[in-house]
């Protein structure tokens, strides 16, 4: 369901739904209706693909990213990831977002 995805992509940056679409200028009433099982408007899912870097496709869980589309650091990271306890994914994503934070460009880019 699309707002699954939704939450989830958010949780993986370590955001609240609300803060996202408040973020985005999107209704406040909108998660509401997504979690009801209502679609989004074309604008939304725009504005949701750009701020998460998926597709359109994917946010409508029409398409599944190719693991093997990826380097073996990232499937080996995968790979890890998911044979994780939950403890240690939380701890991951801790981490992640504390690294975020103290480092304010990576490789000459922004952050944020």
């Amino acid at each position: 369901m699309f707002y699954d995805i939704v939450l989830n992509l958010c949780a993986m940056q370590g955001k609240k739904i609300t803060n996202v679409v408040d973020e985005l200028g999107i209704s406040a009433g909108s998660p509401s209706k997504w979690k009801a099982g209502g679609e989004p408007k074309a604008d939304t899912l725009r504005k949701l693909s750009d701020y998460f870097h998926v597709s359109v496709d994917y946010l409508l869980n029409r398409q599944t990213p190719s693991i093997s589309s990826l380097a073996p650091e990232e499937q080996d990271l995968i790979a890890r990831f998911r044979s994780a306890t939950p403890k240690e994914k939380e701890d991951v994503f801790y981490i992640l977002r504390e690294y975020k934070a103290v480092t304010p460009t990576i490789s000459g880019e922004s952050a944020g």
